[in-house]
């Protein structure tokens, strides 16, 4: 089951339609965000006594006031204290979340009738910012100020409470989103909560994953609400929004060898790459094709070069074409590679073949002739932005694009620079428009399918932000291509395998250390760890 990511729209859209259609109510929905929340603070902070709790007047507020009540209830035999802080005053709470504050206030009113602790339940109605200095210490921090549906600049008094929060260095935890992120851009309205936990309700926001969002939500958790899971992915399905996937959807794809399987059954990969100072793009995409699982790997480079790349590659087979004065392929070398790649599985295209005239030539004749499944990478994207008619050239193709945003601006004509929200949608038409695999590669990357569905790739860092690192990629998705793969599920199974590789890395090293060839170093412990043995959720 693909994890839907959504969009402002659609967990609105998500949100009515299970209250309208399904038929569970707003404050049933509000009742278990509240207990997940608590159920998971409780879980993961046994010895934690002391909580403060500030809430807005909305829903996100709501959530909150839920969190507050049940975390005194469930822990009120530990010793726990509970402070509420409201950021507006009564009257402006409405619907759900004004029920659950005369619910709050009720058990204050009797605990104070009794006699028995009322101190350790507390509701403060916040009046000037003055008042955050006595507040009470707290262990842990909650969030409830703002949810996703923020789309203006932040002003006083939630702007200097936020700023409070952030000073206090203690753990923070945020409910759906933190406070100040848009729940759709990921950028930040003026100012935001840095959370070291994010729990967000029912499905993953755009806004964590994207722009400032990936650097304010910390850990990023979904609570389960009771919003059934086709209710989501039919709103995921829309505009701006996108799926996820995960170990377990990667592991079912990635093919299983046979006892009977052999070298060609297990895929050949067929590389077109390199060219005179460019040989280490043919290296490491030939590299990555092996590492991955294809049964045998050819590498087809300019002469001149063939040398050098051969002595670095000890399973990969070489086939030495033609080149020109300047050391790129000539175009004569198009019958020999035609010839040779007949028996392949799939082909990559681009890696360092350079950007002269006969080579952009000879890639748009390579693509326009072939019917192998293929991945255009690096100059292979070049040579493409330089046809006449990208549609035309891909027509009936079973492609993967690899671009990075301005090789992506050059394909399409795009000249101004988009946020992330925006780029989406571009990957979402152009990868329909031209009946393809896109995988727009960045943090996070965005992979498009020709069907119009958007996915995001949860794995990965800026460690991979480095040259080769791409190489890598290309290779990734033509090994797993060439074992039988379809275009799709070769991209996003390629990208998160390598994301999942950079993210093992830092947990022990350096992110500035990263250097492409120890992707290939670690994949073989992350693959047995990882995919191997997990099977579907």
């Amino acid at each position: 089951m693909y994890e839907p990511v959504l969009s402002t729209k659609s967990i609105k859209l998500s949100d009515k339609d299970t209250i309208e259609t399904v038929g569970i109510e707003e404050i049933v929905l509000m009742e278990n965000a509240g207990a997940s929340i608590c159920e998971y603070i409780k879980d993961k902070f046994v010895d934690s006594k002391k909580f403060l709790i500030f809430c807005g007047k909305g829903n996100n507020g709501g959530d909150g006031l839920v969190v507050a009540r049940r975390l005194y209830e469930d822990l009120f035999q530990q010793g726990a204290f509970v402070t509420i802080v409201l950021l507006s005053a009564e009257k402006e709470f409405s619907g759900s979340a004004y029920e659950n504050l005369k619910l709050l206030k009720e058990i204050i009113r009797k605990k104070q009738n009794t006699n028995q602790e009322e101190s350790r339940l507390e509701l403060i109605e916040l009046r000037n910012v003055e008042q955050l200095n006595q507040l009470p210490m707290a262990e842990i921090i909650v969030d409830a100020i703002f949810g996703t549906g923020l789309s203006k600049e932040i002003v006083e008094p939630q702007k200097s409470v936020i700023e409070w929060i952030n000073e206090q260095k203690k753990t923070t935890i945020s409910i759906d989103i933190p406070s100040g992120i848009n729940g759709d851009t990921g950028q930040i309205n003026g100012v935001a909560v840095k959370a070291d936990i994010t729990i967000t309700m029912a499905a993953k926001k755009l806004g964590l994953l994207i722009e400032d969002g990936q650097d304010y939500s910390g850990k990023v958790t979904v609570a389960e609400i009771g919003i059934p899971d086709y209710v989501l992915n039919k709103y995921a399905a829309l505009n701006n929004s996108a799926f996820s996937v995960n170990d377990s959807i990667v592991s079912n794809w990635l093919p299983k060898r046979s006892w009977k399987s052999h070298k060609y059954s297990n895929g050949m990969s067929f590389i077109i790459a390199g060219s005179l100072g460019l040989s280490g793009a043919a290296v490491m995409c030939s590299q990555a094709a092996s590492s991955i699982g294809a049964g045998a790997v050819v590498c087809a480079c300019p002469k001149n070069i063939q040398p050098v790349i051969a002595s670095k590659l000890t399973e990969v087979m070489t086939l030495p074409l033609e080149d020109n004065e300047n050391g790129a392929l000539s175009k004569s070398s198009l019958e020999l590679i035609q010839e040779k790649s007949k028996r392949a599985s799939a082909l990559l295209i681009g890696p360092g073949l350079g950007r002269q005239s006969e080579t952009i030539d000879l890639i748009i004749e390579l693509i326009e002739n072939s019917q192998k499944p293929m991945v255009i990478d690096a100059d292979g994207l070049y040579a493409l932005s330089k046809s006449e008619d990208i549609t035309h050239v891909l027509k009936n193709k079973q492609c993967i694009l690899t671009p990075h945003w301005e090789e992506f601006k050059k394909l399409t004509g795009i000249s101004e620079d988009l946020s992330y929200f925006e780029r989406i949608n571009k990957v979402r038409k152009y990868s329909q428009k031209w009946n393809c695999t896109i995988l727009l590669k960045g943090f996070p990357s965005i992979i498009g399918i020709s069907d119009g569905s958007c996915y995001l790739n949860p794995t990965g860092n800026p460690a991979a932000s480095s040259a080769g690192h791409g190489d890598v990629l290309a290779g990734f998705c033509l090994g797993l291509l060439s074992q039988g793969l379809g275009t799709y599920e070769a991209a996003l199974s390629a990208i998160y395998i390598a994301g999942s590789v950079a993210d093992e890395y830092v947990k022990d090293n350096s992110e500035k250390t990263f250097l492409a060839s120890k992707t290939l170093e670690l994949l073989p412990c992350v693959m047995k760890q990882r995919f191997d043995s997990k099977s579907s959720s």
